[in-house]
């Protein structure tokens, strides 16, 4: 099992090593800075450069005391993808119990690490007693959790208000599977002067170790005089090349940053949290030490332990189920 290989839509996405072979020097600044932290003394293999739907990415292949660790690494230094070579073992005893429930009177090849955007994954190869070879990754990630800036309660409710615009959240008591991960429906209505102009379902996951919430993507209605005109910035993880990614970690880390959207053509959201003790008053409270995240180096949202997001730009929180 080698870097790259697919072995389920929410693994490594499928491309060829650029037939140009790379060096170290041959990165822009912040891919080396990013290659340079991750080799941990680790030798290099190969390096390629792909590019698919105008995202480019640096692909790394590296060996370490006999074992493969391989990640991705986009043009600003961002490290999206890594694939790392370990023991059955070495991985938590649930992995390990389901890894060895899957695979039965088969017979174990490797064992890899898949982690991306703080999400982590098994996978393990093995041959059925049939000489059939499957591939089976275990994760964590579905709709048990609770993350403390991120509530995806079926029935909890947010409304935001600045002047005539009105958007509202609310959690259904729907999940919807995508990507081989069972994900929480939250149904996003967005009005102008009473008029709906936008309604969207969007779809989480949440680490039921780590509480991290992930971004699976969204189905978008635009509306305009109450027809839907368009289905603009809809996408979902494992199509089109699009991946998920990481929504609110449950622990978040001034400076930490991190890919909200990775869908090629549709959402490139990029998040940074910027600070994380911050006062917001809002018609529905004041809010002590909220997280202050800033997307795409212009959009300013921010979060509150227990109702979460309470001001998104000049929307602020007027109601929430409490």
């Amino acid at each position: 099992m080698r870097f790259l290989t697919v072995v389920t839509s929410i693994a490594l996405c499928a491309s060829t090593l650029a037939a140009k072979k790379l060096t170290l020097n041959d990165l822009p600044a912040p891919v080396q800075k990013t290659v340079q932290a991750e080799l941990k003394g680790a030798e290099i293999k190969n390096i390629g450069k792909e590019t698919e739907n105008g995202v480019t990415q640096y692909e790394v292949e590296t060996m370490l005391n006999g074992k493969h660790r391989d990640f991705n690494v986009d043009t600003k230094g961002n490290l999206l993808v890594t694939e790392e070579e370990t023991t059955i073992d070495a991985i938590p005893a649930a992995a390990k119990a389901a890894i060895v429930k899957k695979i039965a009177d088969g017979k174990l090849g490797t064992i890899e690490i898949l982690t991306r955007n703080g999400a982590t994954m098994y996978e393990a190869a093995y041959t059925t007693k049939a000489g059939k070879k499957q591939e089976f990754v275990y994760n964590t990630l579905g709709t048990q959790g609770s993350n403390p800036y991120f509530n995806l309660t079926p029935g909890y409710r947010l409304r935001y208000q600045d002047g005539g615009d009105v958007d509202t959240l609310t959690v259904l008591n729907e999940t919807k599977r995508i990507d081989g991960v069972e994900t929480r429906v939250v149904e996003d209505r967005e009005e102008k002067n009473g008029a709906l102009v936008e309604l969207t379902r969007d779809y989480y996951a949440i680490d039921s170790v780590t509480n991290d919430v992930f971004y699976f993507g969204e189905d978008v209605d635009v509306y305009k005089n109450g027809k839907v005109v368009s289905h603009e910035g809809a996408w979902l993880s494992g199509v089109k090349g699009a991946k998920f990614g990481l929504m609110m970690p449950a622990a978040p880390k001034s400076g930490q940053k991190f890919y909200q959207e990775h869908a090629p053509g549709a959402g490139m959201d990029h998040a940074e949290i910027v600070a994380l003790d911050e006062k917001v008053t809002t018609p529905a409270g004041t809010f002590d030490h909220c997280v202050h995240v800033v997307e795409d180096g212009k959009d300013h949202k921010w979060y509150a332990r227990g109702p979460g997001l309470v001001k998104d730009g000049k929307l602020v929180l007027v109601e929430y189920t409490k």
